[in-house]
């Protein structure tokens, strides 16, 4: 602004020296004498108004373009806070969700944890080798095997999967394998039979002697 200012003075001196001039030779004896003063006068007064409208126009266009300029930096601005706000809105979001899903994992941690040690503590002894006792062989989804171990014929075959799960599970607290998560069967080749029912006995389900059982993964 002090740039214009500074410019439309000098343009207005300019203007002015011109006018000054022009109007000495106008207004000389002889010339006024032909054409009368009051007529040139106004002659010169009208081509000073011209000069200095002529010597104007650049410094008017100057300030409209410094107008433009100024309002399209404003534009650029205001965008690139909107982007920024944008950004910062995504990355609270996904900061949200990631707090929200490690608090779930957190708690089904907990829940499977206390499970197995309900489980755990839930089993009954292992009876000794004599009259109504079952002894199971269990082989895991892996290959792996089981430890044998003897179970009473009325025990329920829920306390075999209770078995199953506590074994296959770390007793320091570490995630039981995927097969326990999603659930699995027990079930044997000879009979071919899956042992669904949980709330039969070991001795209804007729099993007796030695059994071999597998571990059947339900489906993902």
């Amino acid at each position: 602004d002090r740039g214009v200012c500074h410019v439309s003075a000098c343009c207005q001196c300019l203007v002015g020296c011109c006018g000054d001039v022009f109007g000495r030779v106008l207004l000389s004896d002889e010339v006024a004498t032909r054409l009368g003063r009051g007529l040139l006068v106004k002659a010169m007064w009208l081509v000073c108004s011209v000069m200095e409208a002529v010597v104007m126009l650049p410094v008017l266009g100057a300030g409209q373009g410094d107008e433009a300029s100024a309002e399209e930096d404003r534009m650029k601005e205001e965008s690139r806070r909107a982007a920024e706000e944008a950004e910062r809105k995504a990355e609270d979001k996904a900061l949200r969700e990631a707090e929200e899903a490690s608090a779930r994992d957190a708690a089904e941690r907990k829940r499977a944890e206390e499970e197995t040690a309900l489980k755990r503590r839930s089993l009954p002894p292992e009876p000794p080798q004599g009259e109504g006792v079952v002894t199971v062989l269990v082989r895991l989804p892996d290959g792996g095997r089981l430890a044998p171990r003897r179970f009473s014929a009325s025990d329920k075959v829920q306390v075999l999967y209770d078995y199953v799960h506590v074994s296959a599970t770390p007793e320091g607290g570490g995630p039981a394998p995927a097969w326990v998560r999603q659930g699995f069967d027990l079930v044997s080749n000879m009979p071919v039979r899956a042992y669904r029912d949980k709330g039969v006995s070991v001795g209804e389900a007729e099993m007796s002697g030695q059994v071999m059982l597998m571990v059947q993964a339900h489906a993902a």
